[in-house]
């Protein structure tokens, strides 16, 4: 997900840019952008199998029973909780650059004097609640171990993906490619 947030963030970085991309540079990031997704959670995974079946037992992962991942301490600040505080810093600076993106391009297009900060302020607030609600809910299953709060956790997530899902197939683009398909 964060490697989704990055590439949102670059995109929009570099909305001011008029060049008409060519498909073999799309292609080339799309491998780049694949390439890279599945690496990193090699460098976690793989490790930490190593680490779990040929370590000491001190760096031991503590999987066992219902648990689904490291729960022993220097294993899980590691392997779990040190990539996603990772990741939820990385989404955050996105954020943060998405937010300063919008204002400079505010103010080089001259609507800075028609600001409604109002309105703004709802849009950074929809764009924090919705990249926060996932991980709160989360936090607060484990904190309470409440098998309620994982469900609405799951069903949060699942609804995340459906709904990138369907705005991706609702695009102009994938409507245009559908419809060339079917001719």
């Amino acid at each position: 997900m964060t490697i989704v947030v990055a590439k949102i963030v670059s995109n929009l970085s570099h909305l001011k840019s008029h060049r008409s991309v060519t498909n073999e540079e799309v292609e080339q990031k799309r491998r780049f952008s694949t390439f890279v997704g599945l690496f990193i959670p090699l460098l976690i995974v793989v490790p930490g199998i190593i680490i779990d079946q040929f370590g000491s037992d001190y760096w031991s992962l503590g999987y066992g029973g219902s648990v689904c991942f490291p729960n022993h301490y220097p294993a899980n600040v590691v392997f779990f909780s040190g990539p996603v505080v990772f990741a939820v810093g990385v989404d955050f600076i996105c954020m943060i650059h998405s937010i300063t993106q919008i204002c400079r391009v505010r103010i080089a297009t001259k609507y800075w004097h028609k600001l409604n900060i109002y309105q703004d302020a709802q849009i950074y607030l929809r764009i924090v609640f919705l990249s926060g609600v996932f991980w709160i809910v989360g936090i607060l299953a484990a904190i309470f171990d409440s098998r309620w709060l994982d469900y609405g956790f799951t069903i949060l997530c699942g609804l995340q993906g459906l709904c990138v899902a369907v705005a991706n197939m609702t695009t102009n683009r994938a409507r245009l490619l559908k419809s060339k398909s079917s001719d």
